[in-house]
């Protein structure tokens, strides 16, 4: 397994981060379709744009309601048929352990408009794509469904304890260690609210 931050070295995405424009009609250099960097009906700029080798998209946008109180973002995905769906979701109360795909996003773009944890959307990346050798694909479906994305943080901080990767691995134990945070204050809120 290579270990990198650059996402266009791992075969199943292309990201790019903030202030990325790529026209609709253009594939990015791994013959990827383009990201959707801006909202087609707002004209937002995406706060992380996704896109997979088979023509499916993901994007984040702040929502019209946002705030740095109210962090609520607009997760937009559409799959290589064109088929569309969208959540409003508040990234402050989304549990990594038990989160879809959409909301995992959602927490990504919460991280990076906090400015903490270091480097957040490319670790939400790794979480995503895990330490496998074939990096995770989502269909739709995967998408909406629930996975431990704190379990596979845990197994990048794991796999990259080694004084070769120490850079990598403080920025994936912090991570790591804030969506444990996430986790807890989320559960205790639940708890509270019953």
């Amino acid at each position: 397994m290579r270990i990198s931050n650059n996402y266009h070295t791992i075969p199943a995405m292309s990201y790019c981060g903030k202030n990325t424009s790529i026209p609709q009609n253009l594939t990015t250099r791994a013959n990827m379709p383009a990201l959707v960097s801006t909202d087609p009906v707002t004209n937002k700029e995406a706060v992380i744009p996704i896109a997979y080798k088979d023509g499916s998209r993901m994007s984040t946008f702040r929502a019209d309601s946002y705030s740095q109180d109210n962090p609520v973002y607009t997760v937009k995905y559409w799959d290589g048929n064109g088929n569309y769906t969208e959540e409003e979701i508040d990234g402050s109360k989304v549990d990594p352990s038990n989160a879809s795909v959409l909301e995992l996003l959602a927490f990504g773009s919460y991280c990076t408009d906090r400015g903490y944890p270091e480097d957040a959307v490319s670790n939400v990346m790794m979480a995503m794509v895990g330490v496998d050798e074939e990096p995770k694909f989502y269909s739709l479906d995967e998408a909406l469904e629930k996975h431990n994305f704190t379990e596979r943080m845990k197994d990048c901080v794991d796999i990259t304890n080694n004084p070769a990767y120490m850079i990598v691995h403080l920025k994936y134990k912090a991570m790591y260690e804030f969506m444990l945070e996430r986790s807890d204050v989320n559960r205790i809120n639940c708890i509270e609210q019953v």
